[in-house]
Formats: C-alpha cells, structure tokens, sequence
C-alpha cells in the first residue's frame, strides 16, 4: 500500500503527492516529506490519516483505525 508514490484523492488534501514512505528510514524522512510537522500532530498529514481526520480514509485500510494507544504514541513522537 505504502510502496509506491500516490496522489492525494481527499479534498483536504486533493492532488498532493503523497510519498512511498514504505522506504522511509529515518524520522527526519517524514519531517524532510511533510508528513509530520513537528510539535504539531493536528497539523501532521500522518497524524490526521491514522485518527481518521476530515474525509481522509482511517489507515490501516485493511480494517480497524490503530488504537489509541498507538495513536498516543505517534501524537507523542510528533509533539
């Protein structure tokens, strides 16, 4: 799913690439491709996607949002 270069279909976010982060090493890899914003999980593409945020698609789309637990984690490591 996360293997390839995508384009944005929610109108959040209509017609922004969205990059192979599959391949994505590093933290800084998602600061760097403007998938997390620092200290700012409200505004973090990532963020909003996995929480179900707007219209964009609750990720994993295979079924069931991540927990909230997770969820915690990941507002954790952008903040």
């Amino acid at each position: 799913c996360h293997s390839v270069t995508r384009t944005a279909t929610s109108t959040a976010y209509s017609g922004a690439t969205v990059p192979a982060f599959a391949n994505f090493t590093t933290d800084n890899d998602f600061v760097v491709q403007g998938l997390a914003d620092p200290g700012s999980p409200s505004t973090s593409w990532i963020y909003r996607a996995l929480t179900g945020y707007g219209n964009i698609a609750t990720m994993p789309q295979s079924g069931g949002a991540v927990s909230a637990a997770d969820a915690a984690a990941l507002n954790a490591w952008i903040t």
